[in-house]
């Protein structure tokens, strides 16, 4: 299977770490060859329905797979392959590394990246079929108006088992999800592929800011952990 993205994320409170010049250049310094692009970031209110649209720090770099984000309400370090694929459990150990280094550079200014209010790891995985259009995995039966799985255009298949990992003697609950999806070509919609997401993160039920950085290596670990096996078994 080729890797389509993987992302690295850390949630916190970070609405006001915005564009400036100088956190642009804190971050050109930690990480020669990246360059700025303001991204934006569109929030509605649940409660109103205002909407509101606010820059957002960006870095790329043309040379390197990688971006970084910081969002409003998270950290993300997003691979997105060219010609090398790489190896999963590093791309996940490169991914912490930009975070931690981005926390780094930008705790000069501020100290909203002591800790970290959830983690998660996600890929994404396309495997091409040709003209072989994939069949729905774990199904046992089709709906009564489908008389074969051939039949289907769109089909999708969910599941998130709960796991829990243990920080410092304390229970923390995760989400091991995993989701399988029919997929076609944007050029020609008789080339298929079958698509796989994992998706490996801590609960929404607790929103304090409790993880540092090195329970964040312990996550990572965890959720390499977590993915292998489930791709593993999925394999089989």
């Amino acid at each position: 299977m080729n890797i389509l993205v993987l992302q690295v994320s850390a949630f916190g409170k970070y609405k006001d770490i915005t564009p400036t010049p100088e956190r642009y250049m804190k971050l050109m310094e930690m990480f020669p060859g990246f360059l700025p692009v303001t991204g934006r970031a569109i929030q509605i209110d649940a409660n109103n329905g205002s909407i509101e649209d606010s820059p957002r720090i960006q870095m790329n770099n043309q040379q390197s797979p990688w971006r970084i984000e910081i969002q409003p309400d998270r950290i993300n370090a997003i691979f997105t392959p060219n010609n090398d694929q790489g190896i999963v459990n590093e791309l996940i150990d490169n991914g912490l590394a930009l975070i931690k280094k981005t926390c780094e550079s930008l705790e000069i200014n501020t100290n909203a990246f002591n800790k970290f209010m959830r983690l998660a790891v996600n890929i994404q995985f396309a495997d091409p079929t040709g003209n072989e259009k994939p069949h729905m995995p774990f199904v046992g039966s089709l709906p009564k108006q489908v008389k074969e799985q051939s039949e289907l255009q769109e089909w999708t298949v969910s599941f998130n088992r709960k796991g829990c990992i243990e920080f410092n003697g304390y229970d923390e609950a995760t989400n091991e999800i995993m989701a399988c999806s029919l997929g076609t070509s944007q050029d020609n919609p008789n080339q298929y592929a079958f698509l796989l997401t994992v998706d490996i993160n801590t609960t929404q039920k607790d929103s304090r800011e409790r993880f540092d950085m090195e329970q964040f290596e312990v996550f990572v670990t965890y959720a390499k952990d977590k993915i292998s096996e489930m791709i593993d078994n999925f394999a089989k």
